[in-house]
């Protein structure tokens, strides 16, 4: 089970949030780090700035008809739009799986911890269940799990000792791990078929003790910046809205590829294909922010079955802020208010 390596061609989402090809640079500036392959048997390296990358792509837009179709162009439902995921063959109608984070018995969750020096799954007792659980009892026979790679953010858990008291325990009720696999579009003959696989983590908060109002309040779907950032403000607005009475479902941080280092082959003459490729990997990544969220929210309310079917509030900060309004397309009859 090895890290995935890029792929010539990806799933695309039609765009629900504007993504732009600026933004795709100043986010993965990767894109700007590339080798230009002209159509000759000889390879030119072409060094690009971020800034002369951006007015490329911007220059391509103008003429792209990937980025302006036509009037009369049918428009899918926005739900209908995203790429499919591999449904779970223990949670069918799922987009994954979700595993809780049980800490051994008598202990409890210290703390998490993020981690971006790469991922072995070999050290992940949870990886070999979450592929059980999505591909079924032979997947190490029928698929090929291609792991997050470079750059990807994963998250660890540190407990307390069996029967310690925990100083330093954040008051989450509980957290849990999401895992989704998608097909990746090359499946070679008699092999087993290659998969995506991405996780993306989540603690869930019930309203402090003492909280004031005595009236249910909407449940918070609260997305950090990327990195789950800025951490010492995360906490303290959680900690006001628990206060406040509201029970709040935190990502810890985007899905693990969100971050994920892509490298991209610019050729000056086709330089379309590179932006279709740049721009299906952006809307795979909004993409699982959503399809997380959703399913998240599902086992919250299995959890809590009080606030099944309840408002839901979408808090965003930063990289947050800019994947909510596809979070939301997703299921806009949930929300009912965006911050």
């Amino acid at each position: 089970m090895n890290p995935e390596p890029r792929t010539s061609t990806l799933r695309r989402l039609i765009p629900l949030v504007a993504l732009s090809a600026a933004f795709a640079l100043s986010a993965f500036p990767t894109l700007a780090q590339t080798q230009t392959q002209p159509a000759t048997k000889s390879s030119v390296e072409i060094n690009l700035s971020p800034e002369d990358a951006k007015a490329l792509l911007l220059e391509a837009s103008k003429t792209s008809s990937t980025f302006t179709p036509a009037v009369d162009a049918p428009f899918l439902p926005a739900k209908d739009a995203f790429p499919p995921t591999i449904s779970p063959v223990a949670a069918s109608g799922r987009s994954g799986i979700i595993h809780e984070i049980l800490p051994p018995e008598g202990s409890k969750v210290l703390r998490f911890r993020s981690a971006r020096l790469g991922y072995d799954p070999e050290q992940d007792p949870s990886a070999d269940r979450a592929l059980t659980d999505i591909l079924g009892p032979d997947w190490k026979t029928t698929h090929r799990p291609l792991f997050e790679g470079r750059g990807s953010m994963h998250f660890r858990f540190d407990f307390s000792e069996p029967g310690q008291p925990a100083k330093r325990d954040d008051r989450a009720a509980f957290y849990f791990q999401y895992t989704s696999a998608r097909a990746a579009e090359h499946t070679p003959a008699n092999q087993p078929a290659p998969v995506r696989i991405e996780r993306t983590w989540f603690a869930f908060y019930d309203p402090s003790p003492s909280a004031t109002p005595t009236t249910p309040r909407p449940l918070v779907l609260f997305i950090p910046g990327v990195f789950g950032t800025p951490e010492p403000i995360c906490n303290t607005l959680i900690a006001r809205l628990r206060k406040e009475g509201y029970p709040v479902l935190r990502m810890l941080a985007h899905p693990s590829r969100f971050t994920q280092t892509e490298l991209y082959a610019i050729d000056p003459e086709n330089i379309d294909e590179t932006v279709r490729l740049a721009a299906a990997e952006i809307s795979l990544r909004a993409a699982e922010c959503a399809q997380s969220s959703r399913d998240a929210l599902a086992y919250v309310e299995s959890r809590r079955p009080s606030l099944a079917g309840t408002n839901v509030i979408g808090i965003g900060f930063s990289g947050g802020a800019m994947v909510r309004p596809t979070v939301l397309a997703l299921q806009p009859e949930r929300f009912s208010a965006a911050v």
